[in-house]
């Protein structure tokens, strides 16, 4: 019997190490996705008198709420109107892998799987200006790259295939003792889209990733 418990003892001791591992806290880079874009449709053509023809284009705006409300309709939830669109990466690692969130109170979805992204980290070509302080290991600088993204899924009722010219801005943030750093993206793109009407759509505008926060998650 008391090999019994030596035994389980020692298994829950090592079940216990491992879910500890397994759900380490990790110091997250949480920044806001915003979309803003215009999207350009052919409109109709129209004879309103006789030796008269008006062809017109159909304009309308694109925005992250109805980005959300898109990838909520794939991923079956109804999102509610203070919904984020969030990039979340680990930021004490240099090659930590970029995910993309949507954030609804205490629902987290991740909609990584939708989404195909370009930056500076990723870019073959980019050029860059930097300021290095050894001492405090503050570092700022700014990187200029093309920018690339792909929303398409077969579950999506929409989709983007965009590119353009972004401006990365590397800032260092102290969060306690360590130094981290944090990019924000600014990118004036344009390319192709289809909206939810099912309409192939010219599209122009920005995309931006914003925010310094880092939270432990």
């Amino acid at each position: 019997m008391k090999t019994r418990s030596i035994i389980a003892t020692v298994l829950t001791a090592l079940m216990i190490t491992s879910a500890a591992r397994t759900n380490a806290a990790t110091t997250n880079s949480v920044q806001d996705i915003s979309f803003e874009l215009t999207f350009l449709t052919q409109g109709p053509t129209n004879h309103p008198t006789a030796d008269i023809t008006t062809i017109t284009i159909h304009k309308f705006r694109v925005t992250t709420k109805d980005v959300i409300a898109v990838l909520g309709k794939a991923t079956t939830n109804d999102f509610s109107p203070s919904a984020r669109l969030v990039s979340v990466r680990d930021a004490t690692s240099a090659n930590s892998v970029r995910k993309i969130e949507v954030r609804d109170s205490t629902n987290t979805v991740d909609v990584t799987s939708f989404f195909n992204l370009t930056t500076a980290e990723t870019n073959v070509i980019s050029v860059h200006s930097l300021t290095f302080n050894s001492v405090t290991g503050i570092a700022t600088g700014v990187t200029d790259s093309i920018f690339d993204l792909t929303l398409a899924h077969t579950n999506l009722t929409a989709n983007l295939d965009l590119t353009g010219f972004a401006t990365t801005t590397h800032t260092s943030i102290k969060f306690g003792k360590v130094v981290l750093g944090v990019d924000e993206i600014d990118a004036a793109v344009a390319g192709s889209g289809t909206g939810t009407n099912g309409v192939p759509a010219i599209v122009n505008g920005l995309i931006s990733l914003t925010g310094k926060t880092l939270k432990v998650e």
